[in-house]
């Protein structure tokens, strides 16, 4: 049995719900594997890893906090604890087992038994900085004959041929690689020489043995596990009250939207028509781009005949709270990936706004998992209030079977998740 476990993942400060919800599912289907290893997961906030994991451990950064490096800019102090989480892991690590709390990379490399990588969407060209990191540790595990798996995967756009050279070998060797959605990502892997064709085809519905001994599968995103939970805890649904409109604006370089003012009236008079209020759901609470904010900045103020529409602030901040918030919206209008994610787990049909071919990735492999709830309007096209207002009211329309149909993927999607990382599991526990 494996007595600590070393996690890498995609959000290391804990701002981003989505990055949290991936990260919390994994660490429990660990934790509930092994309740006796000690889980150890990079986090530069301690004390939000304690809210979200009370049991896991916190490798803090390892540079920030020097007196020399302290009065430095945010950005370059970040830049340089990116730097050295990178490049650290290649050079050689004696192992050794576990003693007291590791205080950097590389010691909790070092007394590591498994390393895993928790699912996100840092395995493209946008994201190349952090995929890094995270390969490094992963090639460096491999070469010191430690089990490891990457979970809930998002791959591309990858199109770098440099970064593709140099993640492919790694990939190769993982025990396990499950993918968050089909639509692309195994037909790159395969591109890659991370899968063969045959291997890649049949990944899309089911767990294989690759080649090379690992396993792959497409298991949809780790973050369903959370969703279900709730869905499974309460009633679905908004109970007695207005129905509710969700909306999510992401605004940024990432996303490719620089201005959504225009789809504010588009909004409120959606909202009027229907009958409903609008509800937001941030996802991102970095400080630099919050959800809410940019969201209540492209919606504006309620414009005249709109009086009775409300505006709502939805609770999100926890992975559970993102849950509810989501399941209690007749449609959710997002421009964040992990809003759609809930909302399509509990059967609220989604109208995804996109902006560039990153983004029109994510959300046409969730229209691939869950087929006739995903609408997408581009917004760097023609027209895309007109546009907007249609695919609201398509999914308004969405017939109660729809919706339960997806809820039952949605559970379908937990358990092949769960399967996969049981056999993984046990090879981990015959090669310890």
């Amino acid at each position: 049995m494996p007595r600590r476990i070393f996690v890498q993942h995609s959000g290391y400060d804990l701002r981003n719900t989505g990055d949290a919800a991936m990260l919390e599912a994994c660490v429990n289907r660990l934790q509930a594997r092994w309740p006796s290893a000690e889980i150890v997961v990079i986090c530069y906030d301690a004390d939000e890893l304690a809210a979200l994991l009370p049991d896991a451990v916190a490798l803090g950064p390892s540079m920030r906090h020097l007196p020399l490096v302290r009065s430095l800019p945010r950005k370059i102090k970040l830049g340089g604890e990116h730097a050295y989480q990178s490049l650290s892991p290649l050079a050689p690590v004696r192992h050794r087992p576990p003693a007291s709390a590791p205080r950097s990379i590389r010691e909790a490399l070092a007394t590591s038994d498994v390393v895993v990588a928790t699912g996100g969407g840092y395995l493209c060209d946008t994201f190349w900085w952090h995929a890094f990191g995270v390969m490094s540790c992963l090639h460096r595990a491999q070469v010191d004959g430690k089990p490891t798996g990457m979970f809930g995967q998002g791959v591309g756009p990858l199109e770098t041929r440099l970064w593709r050279r140099l993640a492919a070998p790694t990939l190769r060797g993982l025990g396990i690689l499950t993918l968050r959605e089909g639509h692309r990502g195994p037909a790159l892997l395969s591109s890659m020489g991370v899968w063969s064709e045959a291997e890649a085809r049949a990944a899309r519905t089911g767990l294989v043995t690759t080649r090379r001994g690992g396993f792959a599968a497409v298991t949809a995103d780790d973050a369903l596990a959370t969703a279900l939970r709730e869905i499974d805890a309460a009633p679905l649904g908004r109970g007695d009250g207005r129905p509710r409109i969700g909306i999510n604006v992401r605004l940024g370089t990432d996303s490719g939207v620089m201005d959504a003012s225009a789809l504010g009236a588009v909004m409120w008079q959606a909202a009027h028509d229907l009958e409903a209020d609008l509800v937001t759901v941030p996802v991102s609470y970095y400080d630099a781009s919050p959800d809410e904010h940019s969201t209540r900045k492209a919606l504006g103020p309620s414009p005249a005949g709109c009086a009775e529409v409300g505006l709502l602030s939805g609770d999100t901040r926890r992975p559970v709270h993102l849950a509810r918030t989501t399941a209690t919206c007749d449609v959710v209008v997002t421009g964040s990936y992990h809003a759609a994610v809930f909302a399509l787990a509990a059967g609220t049909p989604v109208v995804g706004l996109v902006a560039n071919d990153y983004y029109t990735y994510k959300f046409g492999g969730l229209a691939d998992l869950y087929p006739g709830l995903v609408t997408q309007v581009r917004l760097d096209e023609p027209d895309p209030p007109s546009r907007l207002r249609a695919a609201i009211d398509q999914a308004w329309s969405l017939p109660p079977e729809a919706r339960a149909e997806a809820v039952a993927r949605t559970r379908s999607y937990v358990a092949r998740a769960q399967a996969a990382f049981d056999r993984w599991a046990s090879e981990v526990e015959a090669t310890l």
